[in-house]
């Protein structure tokens, strides 16, 4: 997605509309795709912190031409006011990830999707560092 069809997708996103976003990149051009989700089983939302939703968190940067090497931050969690301006900021500082918003059964999804991404990656020929 070009930069200012991606600043206006973002500017449209309320925290209400979603459990969790997943920001890639789409294509070999550095497109980034950012898809919304609600999960199927939301189970009972952990109680926000004084400041926002407590989210769980993966991101990660896909390697350069140089090596064969992806970087994974570890997991975590974090208090988030805003999540779409924390996106922004991580897709501007070139991450990848997940943001899914902290539930009584969101655990079970983050560590599929955590497992998907490793597997995508092993698939593709490239390494943790």
């Amino acid at each position: 997605m070009k930069r200012e069809k991606l600043n206006k997708t973002l500017e449209q996103l309320t925290e209400d509309d979603f459990d969790g976003l997943m920001f890639f990149n789409s294509d070999k051009n550095g497109d980034i795709s950012i898809e919304p989700f609600t999960y199927v089983d939301p189970g009972v939302k952990v109680e926000p912190g004084a400041m926002g939703n407590i989210y769980d968190i993966i991101i990660f940067r896909l390697p350069n031409e140089e090596g064969k090497k992806w970087i994974r931050e570890d997991r975590f969690e974090a208090v988030l006011v805003h999540p779409v301006t924390y996106m922004k900021r991580m897709i501007h500082e070139g991450w990848l990830g997940i943001l899914g918003k902290k539930t009584s059964t969101s655990d079970d999804f983050i560590d599929d999707v955590e497992e998907q991404i490793r597997n995508s990656f092993e698939k593709l020929g490239l390494n943790h560092e």
